[in-house]
């Protein structure tokens, strides 16, 4: 694959207009410039002497995932700058780098690059850099049509959490001003379990606020499933805890992966990242490892995301058992009936589907490992709270948990009715 170079004609001439180069519903994902609130810049943009590098943790695209989940055909980028400037577009494979296109421009804009038709290329990923001036946005773009119609309902269950929540829905809905059409494609349905939820009035995305008693998490993202079944609206579900820290723009990923997964059953997974160590994955999934007192075992833990080669190199979707409600997306068919609100997290030999997955990035706080106990850690929480390892407690544990779930299995069908019928709506 060979460099070419073109003098490119602004798109929105000394305005400085955003003008992409296909409607937003072609959008896949967005490139960023590193804000004042992201936590970790470098996660974004790596700058140098007149350089900004898009070689970053939420800069990269990843053209092997895309290329192995969705239908995306040809694959162009948009950049804006605010000035003269050569903006080029770099491809990786197996960690081998080659810039494959470029544009120079001479004066502030927008600037369209027609890059390759996605099929016919086995290159792991693309990044962006621009050299001379600054990137003020730019976006990935699939130049066919999406395969289907996505709209999606972001449920989040809350109790007593405001500062965060209040938070997550003004950055929702600067995000719907930014991506105007997600108006038709976004909404936010917050199950508020304390009852005394109240958000200031705004615009960009619609937000409907549910008092529900306090039946927690579970149950509260079991009310929010069922309304979102019954509004005739919704086709795909998000659901997000009320105390992470949002980068919205995994919001944008997750309606394009929908838009054009060639599996209509594809589930989105988001990744955490610590909060108080924010340059760390702290999961991005997790297996079952029944031997232990706390069963889960995270994939992806203590990933340093500023690494160039962790961030550059293909990676295919791992295999996983447990999903967090952090940032979970799934198409509202994939399950008939409503679920029981009930914290239990199954075994595998009580799982009859599998459902394909794509991970995506978001943020999140953490629990961290060590070596002979689990340090269940919150940013709030300074001190932390430790659980030893203890044999005999596990398998009491496990002895308790073996007995619930039979009782569960039995009873479920009654208290789905029984909860069915206490929500009539």
């Amino acid at each position: 694959m060979g460099r070419r170079t073109r003098v490119c004609a602004i798109l929105g001439g000394s305005t400085v207009t955003w003008t992409p180069p296909f409607p937003e519903s072609h959008l896949l994902q967005r490139i960023l410039p590193a804000t004042a609130e992201v936590l970790e810049p470098p996660l974004y943009v790596r700058p140098g002497e007149g350089i900004e590098s898009y070689d970053t943790y939420f800069g990269v695209f990843h053209a092997a995932r895309w290329r192995r989940k969705t239908s995306v055909g040809e694959l162009h980028v948009a950049v804006q700058v605010d000035g003269p400037a050569e903006v080029e577009i770099v491809a990786v494979k197996r960690m081998s780098e080659k810039v494959v296109e470029s544009a120079r421009v001479s004066s502030a804009g927008t600037v369209s690059i027609r890059l390759v038709e996605l099929s016919d290329t086995n290159v792991d990923t693309y990044y962006a850099r621009v050299r001379g001036a600054r990137l003020v946005q730019g976006g990935w773009y699939a130049a066919n049509a999406p395969l289907r119609d996505v709209r999606l309902n972001a449920c989040i269950t809350t109790f007593n959490r405001q500062p965060y929540v209040t938070a997550n829905v003004e950055r929702l809905r600067r995000l719907g001003r930014e991506v105007p059409s997600l108006g038709d494609s976004f909404r936010v349905t917050i199950v508020d379990n304390g009852r005394n939820l109240e958000l200031p009035a705004g615009d960009g995305v619609a937000v409907r606020v549910i008092p529900n008693p306090n039946l927690g998490g579970a149950g509260g993202f079991a009310r929010g499933l069922m309304h979102a079944r019954q509004d005739g609206w919704t086709t795909h579900v998000l659901f997000m805890d009320d105390d992470i820290t949002m980068e919205v723009e995994s919001v944008v990923r997750a309606i394009a992966l929908f838009r054009y997964a060639t599996d209509p059953r594809l589930c989105v997974h988001g990744a955490m990242i610590s909060e108080e160590i924010p340059w760390m994955q702290f999961e991005a999934g997790s297996h079952y490892a029944w031997r232990y007192t706390y069963p889960l075992r995270a994939v992806g833990r203590e990933d340093d995301l500023r690494d160039r080669i962790t961030v550059l190199a293909d990676e295919p979707e791992s295999r996983f058992e447990y999903t967090a409600w952090w940032f979970t997306a799934f198409p509202i068919a994939v399950g008939k009936d409503n679920p029981l609100p009930v914290g239990y997290i199954l075994p595998k030999w009580m799982l009859r589907k599998r459902t394909a997955v794509a991970p995506i990035n978001s943020r999140a706080v953490g629990l961290a490992t060590r070596s002979t106990k689990l340090l269940h850690r919150h940013p709030r929480l300074d001190e932390g709270y430790v659980l030893e390892r203890d044999a005999a407690r596990f398998w009491a544990d496990m002895r308790a948990l073996r007995s619930s779930l039979m009782r569960l299995r039995r009873e479920y069908p009654r208290l789905k009715r029984e909860y069915r019928d206490y929500y009539a709506e």
